[in-house]
């Protein structure tokens, strides 16, 4: 009995020791704004990505949670799939146009293909052009109201994302 006691005490242990000891990937700051310097290694980030702070090497990290204003996304029918089967909704082209209507907004895209940064908070298999909108929620309404203002993109909708990369 003594014995049962003393294993059933060591492994309840182990236990909480484990649930505790899993380390949650380290959120970065997210950059939203593309006229003030990312202090972010950039070679992690692509063009078309919205920057966050992460150190030089990082292998898996994930940003701070954030607002977007999606100006338009497609439901694909396989993101890594060719031509046939994922369109992406933009090209750099396009989104650099858009970026001019939005200067001290990041305006961002998901497209097709296999890229070690991904957004969570979007439908799978979901391709996107977005800009960043706030830290907050009443942040992204405001801005929401700039975009449409635009009459550029009818159907633009808010969406909390957290951008994350796996560089495994």
């Amino acid at each position: 009995m003594k014995n049962k006691i003393i294993f059933l005490l060591v492994l309840g242990l182990l236990t909480v020791g484990a649930v505790f000891g899993q380390k949650k990937p380290l959120q970065g700051k997210i950059c939203g704004n593309p006229n003030i310097k990312c202090k972010t290694d950039v070679q992690l980030f692509n063009t078309s990505d919205i920057q966050f702070e992460a150190p030089r090497n990082s292998t898996i990290y994930e940003s701070e949670n954030f607002y977007a204003v999606i100006l338009k996304s497609s439901t694909i029918q396989d993101f890594f799939g060719g031509d046939e089967t994922c369109k992406a909704v933009d090209t750099e082209a396009e989104r650099l146009s858009t970026q001019l209507l939005f200067p001290n907004n990041k305006v961002f895209s998901q497209r097709c293909g296999y890229d070690s940064l991904y957004y969570a908070g979007v439908k799978e298999n979901t391709v996107f052009l977005a800009v960043y909108a706030g830290k907050t929620l009443a942040g992204a309404q405001t801005f929401l109201k700039v975009v449409n203002d635009t009459g550029k993109f009818k159907g633009a909708y808010i969406k909390r994302l957290k951008a994350e990369f796996n560089g495994t």
